[in-house]
Formats: structure tokens, C-alpha cells, sequence
């Protein structure tokens, strides 16, 4: 199976439609993807707005902008039967694209703009152009408007969302596989640890295992905590030793194809928790999420789930709170997309969403915990990519 452009680029095109919008202007890294097919390294790396950015009209081809350095790459990744790849000179020598002229330090970034202006061609006077607001930088911001006028810019946003939150089968396909080797991955690290052991330790564990899964694995993420020490780290702190019924909460990730993945688990170094508490802590957090998945389904609201899994683990700990308990997931690089099952969220579950669901715990005297399966919303209820365990003491992926 593979992305399938034709696809997805209807679905912007008639959400487009809808919603009133003319042309986009695409600019963050992860919706460039999504619309093209192609992830800008440079664009991912630097986050530098205009390395690399999109043009997708109401009708007709999209318009990739990319530098000469990540043309071939562009041209390789895009189906050119309905992505324009354009390129812009940069400072770097390449033979093919040799044109005899000097080379600036650094390319200029409004000039992906004004290619952007210029692939739109002839455009009606009122014609509505979208922008992703967040993120767009002032003097770029500015420039659009003088160009446009801002009464034709409108946030472009909900058309990226209503648009990416129904999967195609290619992406909840990839989403299951990640979700498959992310478990396996944590549970092979899981198995590893003893006490005594350094996050340090752990960590390395965890980047060796999530690697050897798969040769098309390209990057691995984690927020582990464990013991009482609730916060994660970017990096690992050395001086904590893990101890004989300490609780690790395992948070992470892995990506493939731009696509990523999110789950949690908590189990006790050992198999066996070193305190009742720890044990009850679990037992209130898997009532939520027993709560959550059973009430999941077509035409139910995302608030009444929230409202009755943050009431059910209540009744255990009086005064848990959360903003939300659950997320989708898609090529967001920080995994968390839109929607989330939280308190405000009046839309409804539909086949074809991807859903994290969130449980978790933290504390310095009942250590940390987080309760976070993936599940497809199905015809007729969920289907499960991965099973959380009963208890602390975690003896194998795929079944609880």
C-alpha cells in the first residue's frame, strides 16, 4: 500500500471548496508533507519559515517550493502528475543546476513567497488566500499583506484539520505498524532494565532497540520518566539509579514514511510494585481508560468521553485532573494532533480517526504513569493497534 496524492489532494480541494478558500500558502514542515508527499529536511531541521513551502490551489496541480539542493529529492518523493516542483537558487555548487551566477551566504527567505505569488498565476481580486497564521513570521506576515491586502488572508488551519483528521487506509495502515513496533520496542527496553541502572542507561537502550526494528525507522523520540522523578529531560540525567520496585512511565515515539506514533506504559522494575499506593495509583488509571475505550464509537461526543474517564478515576483519586485524555495522531511532529478528547470538544468520533488515548499520573511519592493505547474509530465501534496491561508487572506486548 502507498500514499496515495490523488487522495488527499481531493480532500483539501473539496474542503477547500467548503470552506471558501481559494489558494493556501503552506508553510509548517508536517502539512508541507501531508500535501505534497515531500518532508524538507531543511525545513524540518531549521524551522526557518520558507525553506520550503507549498501552494495548493482550489483547482488544479499543487506547487512544491523547494532550493536547488532538495530539488532531486523533491522530484523523487512527488507524484509529478499533480505536484509542480519549483526550485530556488541557494549557496551551494551543483553542477546540474548551473547557471554561471555567484551564489548569496544564505537564500532568501520572502523570495519563497514571492514564487508562491507568482505560481497562483491570474487570481480574481477577492479571491481568499489561506494562510497558516501560527508560526508565520511578522515580516512575512506583512509582506502578504501588502500583496494580498489582509482582509483576503484567512487562517487556513481548520481546513488542515478537518481535512487530516479521517485517515486513508495507506495512513491508518502505517499508523498500526508504528504503534506495533513502538510497543515492542518499549517492552524489549522494558525487559533490559535492572536496578541500578542510569536513565542514561535506559535511554540508550531504548534508541538501540527502537532503531534495530525497522531499516526504515529515521527517528526516535522519548519522554520517559522514572522512580520520583516526574520531569522529563532532553538529556538523560545520571545521577538517579533506578531501584527495585520503582515505577518507569514510558512515553514515546518512532516515525516512518513521516509518520509517527505515541503510547505509554508504566511497570514496576522487578515486575512487582515496592508500594500498595503505586498499585491503587494503576488500578484508578486503567478503571479511566476501561471507561474511555468502552464508551468510544461513531456519533459519540468527544467531551462525554473525557467527562466520564476523569469521573471514573475520581472515585479513586478525588482530585485528578486533566485538560484532555486522549489525541489523534498523524505526521504532527510532536505526535499530538487534532482533536483532543477534552471538556470543550462538542465534535463526534467517526470512522476513520486515529486516537491516542492519554491516562496518566505523576508523582514524586507514587512515581509516574501513563496510560496510552492507539486505536482506530471502526463502522461499528474500535479497533485496538495495541493493549495495555492489567498491572505494573508487564510480561509481553500484544495481549493484556
Amino acid at each position: 500500500m502507498e500514499r496515495n496524492q490523488y487522495e488527499i489532494q481531493e480532500k483539501l480541494q473539496k474542503q477547500m471548496e467548503i470552506d471558501g478558500i481559494d489558494a493556501m500558502i503552506i508553510t509548517q514542515p508536517e502539512a508541507v508533507f501531508y500535501c505534497t508527499g515531500f518532508a524538507s529536511q531543511f525545513l524540518y531541521i531549521s524551522n526557518r519559515i520558507g525553506m520550503a513551502a507549498a501552494v495548493v490551489p482550489k483547482h488544479g496541480k499543487i506547487s512544491l517550493i523547494v532550493s536547488g539542493f532538495e530539488k532531486l529529492a523533491a522530484e523523487q518523493a512527488c507524484d509529478k502528475e499533480y505536484v509542480n516542483i519549483i526550485d530556488y537558487p541557494v549557496w551551494i555548487y551543483i553542477k546540474d543546476l548551473d547557471d554561471g551566477k555567484d551564489k548569496d551566504a544564505q537564500p532568501d527567505m520572502n523570495l519563497t513567497f514571492k514564487i508562491a505569488i507568482e505560481s497562483l498565476g491570474s487570481i480574481p481580486e477577492n479571491a481568499k488566500i489561506g494562510l497558516q497564521f501560527e508560526g508565520l513570521p511578522f515580516q512575512k506576515w506583512e509582506y502578504l499583506c501588502s500583496v494580498f491586502g489582509k482582509e483576503r488572508l484567512i487562517d487556513c488551519e481548520p481546513v488542515l484539520r478537518k481535512v487530516r483528521v479521517i485517515k486513508t487506509a495507506w495512513e491508518i495502515q502505517l499508523l498500526k505498524e508504528n504503534t506495533r513496533f513502538l510497543e515492542l520496542g518499549m517492552y524489549n527496553t522494558f525487559k533490559q532494565v535492572t536496578p541500578g541502572m542510569r536513565e542514561e542507561d535506559i535511554c540508550n537502550i531504548w534508541n538501540r532497540e527502537c532503531f534495530s526494528l525497522s531499516s526504515d525507522i529515521y527517528n526516535v523520540f522519548h519522554t520517559h520518566v522514572m522512580g520520583e522523578n516526574w520531569s522529563p529531560r532532553l538529556i538523560p540525567d545520571s545521577r538517579y539509579r533506578v531501584k527495585e520496585g520503582d515505577v518507569i512511565r514510558f512515553d514515546g515515539a518512532i516515525w516512518r514514511k513521516g509518520y509517527g506514533s505515541d503510547l505509554g506504559r508504566a511497570a514496576a522494575v522487578g515486575g512487582k510494585a515496592s508500594s500498595k499506593g503505586k498499585d491503587d495509583v494503576y488500578a484508578a488509571l486503567h478503571a479511566g481508560y476501561d471507561k474511555l475505550i468502552s464508551m468510544v464509537g461513531p456519533g459519540v461526543r468527544l467531551c462525554d468521553v473525557f467527562n466520564e474517564v476523569v469521573a471514573t478515576v475520581q472515585k479513586y483519586i478525588p482530585a485528578y485532573k486533566r485538560g484532555h485524555v486522549g489525541h489523534s495522531l498523524g505526521c504532527n511532529r510532536f505526535s499530538e494532533e487534532y482533536p483532543f478528547i477534552a471538556p470543550d470538544e462538542m465534535s463526534v468520533f467517526e470512522p476513520g480517526m486515529v486516537f491516542c488515548t492519554e491516562v496518566p499520573y505523576y508523582s514524586s511519592e507514587f512515581n509516574s504513569y501513563n496510560l496510552e493505547d492507539t486505536l482506530l474509530v471502526t463502522e461499528n465501534g474500535i479497533e485496538l493497534f495495541s493493549h495495555i496491561p492489567d498491572t505494573l508487572e508487564w510480561t509481553g506486548v500484544g495481549s493484556n
